[in-house]
């Protein structure tokens, strides 16, 4: 993969837990370290999934808690993970879920967190070990520690929503918590998207696999090639009736390109 000129600091966020948000940042994280790219993942989750994930232990080690809360130099909290020589984590110990309210009185608790993440890639780009990403796995969006998150020079956040579960208002809400604090929203990742969704094709090859399930037979096979194929006349039935209908739909957007193309021609009928 190529290298970034400058560290990419991205969060992934999400405004409740449940929809793969941890699964997707370690998964990217994963993927950039594999592509050999110097790659820091950051769990700022309480629930550790992404230290577990690797399995990091959280019970023996210190994390982002010790980083935030009593000033622990992020070079001394990052882990190694055997098997991906370019990727290192900062784990979530289970201390984590008290830094909330431990970070109520501190003055300037927005910036630790930044201190702190610059301290370490300035440190490592001395070394001329320069990490091309970092990703933090945010909590679900809270108003003291996301505002720390964002504050800490990233470059952009990633919504994770869940397909057919999130809410309009959930997603907005989330959206706009990260705008507020000055993040850009990069994009979003739709995630468990139902198996059924993806048996529907475009145009006449619509619902094939859905009535013929495992004796569905692609294009260009012979009907030999599948022992035991034999649609039954229901669904064959209806598969006729959808194409009817699909050509119907072909039939009349064709009209009405042509009506556009010749204004002075109404479909099916000159203008005398």
């Amino acid at each position: 993969m190529a290298k970034p000129i400058t560290t990419r600091i991205f969060t992934v966020a999400n405004q409740k837990g449940g929809v793969g948000k941890t699964t997707s940042a370690v998964n990217v994280a994963a993927a950039l370290a594999m592509g050999g790219l110097k790659t820091l993942i950051i769990d700022l989750d309480p629930q550790g999934n992404a230290s577990t994930a690797f399995g990091i232990s959280r019970d023996e080690v210190s994390g982002m808690y010790e980083v935030i809360i009593k000033d622990l130099p992020m070079q001394s909290a990052a882990l190694k993970i055997p098997g991906y020589p370019s990727l290192e984590v900062i784990p979530a110990t289970q201390s984590l879920a008290n830094a909330e309210v431990e970070l109520v009185p501190m003055v300037a608790r927005e910036m630790r967190l930044k201190k702190s993440l610059n301290n370490y890639l300035l440190d490592a780009a001395n070394k001329g070990e320069r990490f091309d990403y970092v990703i933090i796995d945010c909590p679900p969006l809270l108003p003291v520690t996301d505002a720390a998150i964002v504050s800490a020079r990233v470059d952009g956040s990633i919504l994770v929503i869940h397909a057919g579960v999130t809410k309009k208002p959930q997603f907005t809400g989330a959206r706009d918590a990260m705008l507020s604090v000055g993040s850009t929203v990069l994009g979003v990742i739709l995630n468990m998207i139902p198996e059924s969704a993806l048996e529907y094709e475009y145009g006449y090859r619509y619902g094939y696999p859905r009535y013929y399930g495992n004796h569905y037979l692609p294009y260009g096979s012979k009907k030999e090639a599948v022992t035991g194929y034999e649609p039954r006349a229901e669904d064959l039935s209806r598969i006729e009736r959808e194409d009817s209908f699909q050509h119907i739909k072909g039939k009349r957007f064709k009209e009405e390109l042509m009506k556009d193309a010749n204004p002075g021609v109404k479909s099916g009928k000159k203008k005398i």
